[in-house]
């Protein structure tokens, strides 16, 4: 008994006596691992250490599950282990990868996202054996969450990232996964064109360095992942931060040489970010007439060159001869008004020009000396009004009152578009007006004017096939389709970046394609000294470039005749005092003709480079390294769908906002778009109702369909009644 009692106390003491094994070398024994020295992967780290901690399987959506319901205690766990392996870079950074792994489930992350696990993975980032994995964790973070997480990241980590690529220019893994993390949280704040990032917020950023860095990355690791996420970094940011682009004139022709893509929405995705480039800066496109110039070309005429131009279109359908006969008719009236004073006769005059051309109203009034100053005073003459232009509210009293609803509501439109300034008033007008008469397309005009873009381009559509029209109506609905139209269509598929899904893509693409037959047809009827066809004739070289099947030439040739339409267009306008005023669209086109040779030349084999890597998986979460430790695939290796409800992510619940040259995309057709536009009036419209009798025909709604039936009878199924 003595000896056992001895025995047992000696073992006792042995035992007190043993150090007590901690860190990843003392897990590593406890799980037979061999040489420790060769256990470094991270994926076998990472393995062992789920055994350690007894973590259910994060590979598997159930595994999560129990995680999150289970996650206070697997937190005490890890935070104990982790404070004690300060120095032990496997430990911290196996247990970092563990945490990365559960962020890819959003409730999971809700619960570590924080300034503590931030401070913990930028840590690591020191330590260069971890690197990678660092860049790899904030590149899942960034790839599955939402805005606030990929907005602290990018406050977080933009300069260390930047500080660790440059200090390895050649580790092509650390630089195609820091662009992949910038290229997601950077453009959530650059990117968000709702809320104008602060200043402090800007130089946190650095963004001026994020694109210089992004460029070195671009010449020397061109991967498909690379210039996806680049792309969309450079396209999202020139909103928030055109001047950075002018400090790196390089990126913006970078997205110049992506018109050349064979990639139709990468190449729309370029073309919104060229325009977003100049939109703060850029004028508006109000247009004062110089009364000077004006009465110069009607007594004398445009420069010989220009007359030429307009004698061959014929002088009497010509812009200037429009407002100068209407004027003159104009100015007959008020003078016949002021001997008979019958202002019903002088509405229905008025009411009859002002569809007839855009200046038809001439804002004087009569004059007399006032014989106690002798001074000459604007004079009524016994009219209800003084001024001419206050004529028009008078005249829609008497045309209403005589019953001529539509007359009279078209002067009260007329008066608050130019005096009032009051779209929302004149809308309403219009709006009543088109219930009492559908085929009055300037009711559409008006609306066209003043309503929110999808309703405006709608109105343009239907305003098209109204019966009751003037060429000058006509070509200001058309002007208008192509404005809306090009907006919205851009707007869509910027949307699908969030949303994603072919139908998006289809549905964009049929507001630009829209835009582009619209802007064809008005360059065609447009008289040459129209001052819209600038305007015009900028947003369609732009969509050439976007809507042409194969990619513009180097040369140019394609738009060579669009370029010399608009050196004449532009003379015009100089001709009559309204000199191009430098507009976003102007801006935009200008950069893109003198820049896209060059662009073309110097990106060309980046952007081939790219797109010849194509695959149909994204892997942006992984990185490009085919890497024995396998802890790329292990951190992507499960795919969940997203618990959370919130919808600003990177790539949306079925999309992917990366949605560049490195994720495949099925092919578009001309049918495709088809789908998207009503067959009578063709307004492009993602709510389209379809015929009962075919389920071909799609329309806005009943009226298109009552108006197209005459002819879709002849090709519906249904028995026509």
């Amino acid at each position: 008994m003595a000896g056992n009692k001895k025995k047992s106390k000696s073992k006792a003491k042995a035992s007190s006596a043993a150090p007590k094994e901690s860190g990843w070398e003392s897990i590593a024994r406890q799980h037979n691992m061999g040489p420790i020295d060769h256990a470094m992967e991270w994926s076998v780290i990472v393995d062992v250490l789920c055994k350690h901690f007894d973590l259910p399987d994060l590979q598997t959506r159930r595994g999560l599950k129990k995680a999150y319901l289970d996650f206070d205690n697997i937190r005490r766990r890890l935070d104990k282990t982790y404070n004690t392996a300060s120095t032990d870079w496997r430990l911290a950074g196996g247990i970092i990868a563990i945490y990365s792994k559960m962020c890819m489930d959003a409730m999971l992350r809700n619960k570590i996202f924080g300034p503590s696990y931030l401070s913990k993975l930028m840590s690591l980032a020191e330590i260069e054996p971890c690197r990678h994995l660092v860049a790899r964790a904030l590149s899942v973070l960034t790839h599955h969450g939402g805005y606030e997480v990929r907005a602290e990241i990018a406050r977080v980590a933009t300069i260390k990232l930047l500080d660790l690529v440059a200090a390895s220019p050649e580790d092509g893994v650390l630089a195609e996964l820091s662009v992949s993390v910038l290229g997601h949280s950077v453009t959530a704040i650059v990117g968000d064109h709702k809320h104008t990032p602060s200043s402090t917020t800007m130089k946190v950023l650095d963004y001026t360095r994020v694109l210089k860095q992004t460029v070195t990355t671009l010449y020397k690791f061109p991967t498909s992942i690379v210039v996806g996420h680049a792309m969309q970094m450079f396209a999202s940011g020139t909103l928030n931060a055109p001047e950075a682009y002018t400090s790196v004139p390089s990126a913006l022709e970078f997205l110049v040489a992506g018109l050349n893509s064979s990639d139709h929405i990468l190449r729309t995705n370029c073309l919104n970010g060229i325009v977003q480039r100049f939109e703060r800066n850029a004028q508006d496109d109000e247009h004062h007439m110089d009364p000077a110039k004006i009465v110069y070309v009607q007594r004398f005429g445009y420069p010989s060159h220009l007359q030429d131009i307009i004698v061959k279109y014929g002088y009497e359908r010509s812009e200037l001869r429009l407002n100068t006969q209407s004027q003159s008719i104009f100015v007959d009236a008020i003078y016949k008004a002021a001997a008979d004073h019958d202002i019903l006769a002088l509405g229905r005059t008025i009411a009859g020009l002002i569809p007839l051309a855009e200046f038809p109203i001439l804002h004087g009034s009569f004059q007399s000396t006032n014989p106690r100053t002798g001074r000459e005073e604007a004079d009524g003459l016994g009219l209800p009004f003084v001024m001419w232009g206050d004529s028009l509210t008078h005249c829609a009293k008497a045309l209403r009152a005589a019953g001529e609803l539509d007359s009279a509501d078209m002067l009260d439109i007329k008066y608050a578009v130019t005096l009032g300034r009051q779209l929302p008033v004149a809308e309403a007008i219009a709006q009543r007006g088109l219930v009492r008469n559908p085929q009055c397309a300037y009711f559409y005009y008006t609306v066209s004017l003043a309503a929110a873009r999808p309703e405006a381009l709608r109105a343009c559509k239907k305003g098209l096939k109204c019966k009751q029209t003037t060429p000058f109506i006509r070509r200001q609905l058309l002007q208008h389709a192509v404005e809306h139209a090009f907006a919205v269509g851009l707007q869509d598929l910027l949307d699908e970046m969030s949303a994603g899904g072919m139908n998006r893509y289809a549905k964009g693409f049929a507001f630009l394609i829209s835009a582009a037959e619209d802007a064809k047809t008005f360059v065609e009827e447009a008289p040459p000294d129209n001052y819209h066809h600038m305007n015009v004739l900028y947003l369609l070289i732009l969509l050439t470039f976007v809507t042409q099947e194969m990619p513009v030439g180097k040369d140019l040739s394609e738009i060579q005749p669009l370029i010399r339409k608009l050196k004449i267009a532009e003379e015009f306008a100089r001709a009559m005092g309204m000199p191009p005023r430098e507009t976003a669209f102007r801006l935009a086109q200008q950069l893109v003709l003198r820049t896209y040779r060059s662009a073309v030349e110097d990106w060309a084999s980046v952007i081939t480079r790219a797109e010849s890597m194509r695959s149909t998986a994204c892997q942006c979460g992984q990185g490009p390294e085919e890497s024995v430790d396998g802890l790329a695939e292990w951190l992507d290796g499960v795919h969940i769908e997203s618990r959370e409800s919130e919808v600003r992510t990177a790539h949306g619940p079925a999309g992917h906002a990366c949605g560049m040259p490195g994720h495949e995309r099925p092919k578009m057709q001309m049918g495709d778009f088809e789908l998207y536009r009503c067959s009578y009036c063709r307004n492009p419209s993602a709510v389209l109702r379809k015929c009962t009798g075919c389920a071909t025909a799609r329309y806005c709604d009943a009226q298109c369909q009552k108006a197209g039936w005459s002819t879709h009878k002849k090709l519906c199924g249904r028995t026509a009644t």
